[in-house]
């Protein structure tokens, strides 16, 4: 230790105790208090020496310079001990060395503390060193009789520690939680495989076997633990971009770590990893082989498309020198579909390919922005089978393919959720199904027992209409295959339920009266209470299809809904190209996809002017023109686009209007701060608009809205039959309040 640290204690102590009272007699006597017996055996001459040390330190320090509370000058001193002498403030257990690499002694002391594992002798000297970036795993085996309980320390040179001790599960436990600890917060992972990007996709980065990333913006280890993928720099060239989470190890670590560390994940016989869920020899636990689609592939899979040696291939393929097989997990979008009998089918081959586009970014293999709801990339997974019985063994055989042999545990853990809201929803073929019941049957996975009772409940009780509602997709998202529902009473009582994917709503109204031990349930239905409406559940229909259709009716009758304005050929793409940059920036790698993606850039009723290529060319162009524009800039520019349209800012009702013939009959009626408009549903031209200093009355029912323009007496009026008249009152009463307001706020400025 350096004078000038052990003079810079001294004086931080004498602080403690004395603050800025500074007596160089008083400081003296206490030198031996506050430095070791060793600095001052030379007597007179040494303890003036240090006496004067310790008395610059503390003229020159922080201490006198600030205001300083004494609560943070203790805090300074445990720091300084901490970084200095981290075996003093480990934990320590005694241990035995039972296998594993030599030591000079094999009864030791295992010391953990903040920066990893010592194993110590009793004179506290150390016999080997462990930092946690170096540590693998950490393993126990509890009361084995012939040594005891035992733990592994698994290193990244490919060595195995083991040591006998009592408190085995203890020493585990605490290095696993400083492990996930400095994992979750660490922002340097080190490539453990080779990545070559699928393309040309200039955000993609191409990384090699021990390189070191360093995660950017707010990225840090857990994100690589929780999601697919992953932005950051390569440490030694500092180029960026994206790149998988599976080829990633997390280092341990808040500080940049050291080379030689760095050089042990491309040595030879170094980092191992093992398949989740899997033993050495690649056998499942327990020894059962889980079964797979490799046999069933060869009979109806289409074949795997050829490929030349000097086109650059995906981390999946170019681990296995037999080529692609489609029957094991990728991470590439397919460009036809796995089944023989839906590529025979052009119109239904592509709807595949862009329900598997939605499996991998769903289960996180695909990079893609957050859903605006849960229950969107659902959506796009199941309403094509759900529409197209063929489509249903093909997605089973997807979800089946990425479920075998997924080396990312959080991604399969995705790729559970789907296949168990699949088996809640329809069943596949029986040629199929002898396939899907040994697939559940032989996988040890928890989620999977329950699919296979979800599959069968679904072959007896028939497929459903609508995809999983948003609840069931929560709910196995949070890991609960048990969903309650709330069910209220005449009597202002309410009690929970239990329902599943298959209840429909007569099972519904016979658990409600076996509750309550009525005798029969005849004359008993359920009833939906949505503001001043009450509809009653058929007892045939699925409660969750109900209750997904009644939502999905209520968006769709829900003000503002898109489609409703006037929108030229020009502004659509202009619109679409600040969508996408808001989405994904300048990347480019998205348009792949542009068949699905086409769907959420441009209002389903502008898709038919043109066909996707001419779309997909447009969009591009404009994107390109843009280069360089930043999130918020899109989002500005798209606003400045919509602002100048006549319906911007309005709430749209459609309406029945029986009073003027010269208008259709079904009409579009948008409310903003310009008045009331008449807009043709079809063409979406501009009728009429009609200011609100002209409209003079109206009035609201259950079933109409009626509105007066001009004259009370000899105005116009006009009559629309709709179930919002109640809103449409509400906000033009709110309007008109406005205006009113404003023009009484301008009298009395020129009164003044």
């Amino acid at each position: 230790m350096q004078e000038e640290d052990l003079a810079m204690l001294a004086a931080q102590q004498y602080f403690i105790e004395f603050g800025t009272d500074m007596n160089v007699e008083r400081l003296r006597n206490l030198l031996a208090n506050y430095i070791p017996d060793y600095c001052l055996i030379n007597g007179e001459e040494n303890l003036q020496r240090w006496g004067q040390l310790v008395l610059n330190a503390y003229k020159k320090s922080y201490l006198l310079q600030e205001k300083v509370a004494l609560t943070k000058v203790k805090e300074d001193i445990v720091s300084y001990a901490k970084f200095k002498w981290p075996l003093l403030f480990s934990r320590f257990y005694e241990a035995f060395r039972y296998s594993g690499p030599n030591l000079p002694k094999n009864d030791v002391i295992i010391a953990v503390n903040w920066t990893g594992v010592y194993v110590v002798d009793d004179q506290e000297q150390v016999l080997l060193e462990l930092t946690f970036p170096e540590i693998t795993a950490v393993t126990s085996n509890r009361d084995n009789k012939a040594m005891g309980s035992t733990f592994t320390l698994s290193t990244v040179r490919g060595e195995d520690f083991s040591f006998q001790s009592p408190n085995a599960e203890d020493i585990r436990d605490l290095v696993v939680f400083f492990l996930e600890g400095l994992k979750k917060r660490s922002k340097y992972v080190v490539a453990i495989e080779d990545y070559s990007p699928p393309g040309d996709g200039s955000t993609f980065l191409s990384i090699q076997k021990g390189d070191l990333l360093i995660l950017e913006d707010d990225a840090c280890g857990e994100t690589v633990m929780t999601s697919g993928w992953c932005q950051g720099c390569k440490e030694k060239t500092g180029e960026r971009g994206d790149f998988p989470a599976e080829v990633l190890h997390v280092l341990p670590t808040l500080i940049k770590p050291p080379q030689d560390i760095l050089a042990l994940f491309t040595a030879e016989g170094g980092y191992r990893r093992l398949t989740p869920g899997a033993t050495a020899n690649g056998e499942a636990e327990g020894g059962e082989k889980p079964h797979t689609l490799e046999q069933f592939a060869v009979d109806h899979f289409r074949a795997p498309p050829k490929r030349s040696v000097s086109r650059s291939l995906t981390l999946a393929a170019a681990k296995r020198s037999r080529g692609e097989e489609l029957w094991r997990h990728s991470r590439d979008p397919i460009r036809q579909p796995l089944l023989k009998k839906v590529a025979a089918k052009e119109d239904l081959a592509q709807e595949a390919c862009s329900i598997f586009t939605s499996v991998l970014k769903y289960m996180g293999d695909l990079p893609s922005k957050r859903s605006r709801s849960s229950n969107e990339l659902t959506d796009a997974v199941f309403e094509g089978p759900l529409k197209h019985e063929i489509l249903r063994d093909e997605v089973y055989c997807q979800l089946m393919k990425q479920l075998t042999e997924n080396r990312t545990p959080w991604v399969e853990e995705r790729g559970w959720e789907l296949i168990w809201l699949a088996c809640g929803l329809f069943a596949c073929s029986q040629q199929l199904l002898k396939e899907l019941t040994l697939f559940l049957r032989t996988r040890r996975h928890p989620i999977a027992l329950d699919s296979l009772q979800r599959l069968q409940k679904t072959l007896r009780n028939g497929q459903r209409k609508y995809p999983p509602h948003q609840v069931e997709v929560e709910a196995i998202q949070h890991k609960t295959t048990q969903i309650f529902h709330k069910v209220y009473f005449p009597d202002d009582t309410d009690e929970a339920f239990e329902v599943d994917s298959s209840t429909r709503a007569k099972d519904f109204c016979n658990s409600i009266a076996n509750r309550l031990n009525l005798k029969y349930s005849e004359g008993f239905s359920l009833f939906v209470k949505i503001a001043d409406k009450v509809i009653s559940v058929p007892e045939g229909d699925f409660f969750f299809d109900f209750v997904r259709h009644l939502t999905d009716w209520i968006r769709r009758a829900r003000p503002g809904r898109e489609g409703y304005h006037k929108c030229s050929l020009p502004d659509a793409v202009r619109l679409a190209a600040f969508i996408y940059r808001v989405k994904y920036g300048d990347r480019k790698q998205e348009f792949q996809a542009f068949p699905q993606l086409l769907r959420d850039l441009v209002p389903a009723d502008l898709l038919k002017q043109q066909n996707g290529g001419d779309w997909k060319r447009l969009i591009m162009a404009a994107h390109s023109e843009d280069a360089g524009m930043s999130s918020d800039d899109a989002k500005i520019a798209f606003l400045k686009v919509v602002y100048n349209w006549h319906t911007f800012g309005s709430a749209f009702f459609e309406v029945k209007q029986t009073t003027d013939p010269s208008y259709p009959e079904q009409l579009l009626i948008a409310i903003n701060k310009q008045g009331v408009s008449l807009i043709h549903p079809q063409s979406k031209d501009l009728l009429t608009t009609y200011p609100f200093t002209r409209i003079s009355n109206w009035s609201s029912g259950n079933t109409y809205f009626h509105m007066t323009i001009g004259n009370l007496v000899r105005g116009t009026k006009l009559l629309c039959e709709t179930p919002l008249g109640y809103k449409m009152d509400d906000l033009l009463t709110s309007y008109i309040s406005l205006m009113l307001s404003n023009m009484n706020k301008q009298k009395s400025i020129r009164v003044k």
